[in-house]
């Protein structure tokens, strides 16, 4: 009653009142004192509570030992909707067999011995007698009792016309009915999330004490740790060739091929050394079909990594244009560059051609004249920053040429 007044729609809990209700209090408390009904005719209602051993048979359910019985129970109280469609369809059935019985054998021409006609107008005489005569020859109960005498020895036809509804109603219409009840029990037990998790969990303590088996098998030093070296000694033991043998039959189930159960460790990309956990885990999830969760992680993954690589691939492009502008400044750089150094070797074997081979001596004053009309020729040429530099138009810089020897008190005044 926790879940308030709404705890009376759910529909085990309604049939679990109205049986208190029908069962318990309304015959012991309202029917016995007022119309004085015996206690005995009371107690054949209260059969019914029986009806609530379900409830407690669903409780345990998940245990294994009480899993086919709630199979069982879960398919007969499932099958109430498919059991009445299946009746309607086995009176539709045999209504029209009935029919067909009554008027070939009742209404048709066929001349009968005594015990023939005794025999059809007992089972076939009007249509309700002849379904429940079919329907007694659909169960399979004494139906030859009533065919045989029919056809005698004269009529073998008859024999047909039963076959036919023996075939149609036996061994077709009630085996479906039986397939039909099986799956709805199969589908609610693959409905039932709490049955389905316990299943499953059973399923991984089985796995995981098989694969706790193998690692001990393999831990030989009792270290709990798994080594490259110790898979593989324990694979190809010369002293003890059984372990090899189980260890390589269990792998097998985890759907591991020989050449994989050889390298398992290049295979799953294990560590130098494992424990029992990761064993336990990596081995359990080689096991077993792909889900859609795993599929629809590859495929965000995979459309990660895509987008990353059309990241990387439009910031390579941008890098590209700029490398081959560079390279289209550096190229222009280049043939300038060459064409300076060209003029300038020009200008150096133009230049080298005015310097004296021999020392000369000149006077200072001689010199400097030279330097001032030299300046007066070349400097509008040059251009104001570089006449200033160069001692400015007529200045009288000190520059002495190469090879030239200045002044001295002992040098003469001309040469």
């Amino acid at each position: 009653m926790g879940n308030g007044w709404v705890w009376i729609f759910d529909f085990g809990n309604a049939a679990d009142v109205s049986l208190i209700l029908i069962t318990g209090v309304i015959p012991n408390w309202i029917v016995t004192p007022v119309f004085g009904v015996s206690s005995t005719e009371i107690r054949l209602g209260q059969v019914f509570r029986c009806v609530r051993m379900i409830r407690i048979i669903k409780s345990v359910r998940t245990v294994g030992i009480f899993r086919t019985l709630w199979s069982l129970i879960s398919g007969v109280v499932d099958s109430g909707r498919t059991l009445v469609w299946t009746l309607t369809i086995i009176c539709v059935v045999l209504y029209m067999f009935s029919i067909f019985f009554v008027s070939v054998l009742v209404k048709g021409n066929e001349t009968y011995s005594e015990v023939q006609e005794f025999n059809v107008m007992f089972y076939f005489r009007d249509v309700p007698t002849a379904m429940f005569t079919l329907f007694q020859v659909m169960t399979l109960d004494s139906w030859t009792s009533v065919s045989r005498p029919m056809q005698g020895q004269d009529k073998p036809h008859i024999a047909i016309y039963f076959l036919v509804v023996v075939a149609v109603t036996s061994m077709v219409l009630t085996n479906l009915v039986i397939a039909v009840i099986v799956n709805n029990a199969f589908a609610r037990a693959l409905k039932d999330e709490e049955l389905q998790a316990a299943i499953v969990r059973e399923v991984m303590e089985s796995e995981k004490k098989s694969l706790t088996d193998i690692f001990d098998l393999m831990d030989t030093d009792g270290t709990k740790l798994l080594s490259r070296e110790k898979y593989a000694h324990a694979l190809h033991d010369e002293d003890d060739p059984d372990r090899g043998l189980k260890i390589k039959a269990k792998l097998r189930v985890s759907n591991l091929a020989d050449d994989e159960i050889e390298d398992l460790w290049g295979f799953l990309e294990f560590p130098e050394e494992i424990n029992l956990d990761e064993w336990c885990t990596t081995i359990r999830n080689l096991k077993g079909d792909c889900k859609a969760k795993h599929s629809f992680g590859v495929c965000m993954t995979m459309k990660k990594l895509d987008q990353r690589i059309q990241d990387a691939t439009d910031t390579l492009s941008s890098f590209k244009d700029e490398a081959a502008y560079l390279h289209h400044d550096s190229l222009q750089v280049q043939k300038e560059l060459t064409s300076a150094i060209f003029e300038v070797r020009q200008f150096l074997i133009a230049v080298n051609r005015c310097i004296p081979q021999e020392p000369v001596h000149l006077k200072t004053k001689a010199l400097r004249l030279f330097q001032d009309d030299m300046m007066s020729l070349v400097g509008p040429l040059l251009g104001p920053d570089l006449s200033e530099a160069s001692g400015g138009n007529g200045g009288s810089g000190d520059w002495n040429p190469p090879g030239a020897i200045q002044d001295r008190p002992d040098s003469p005044d001309s040469f």
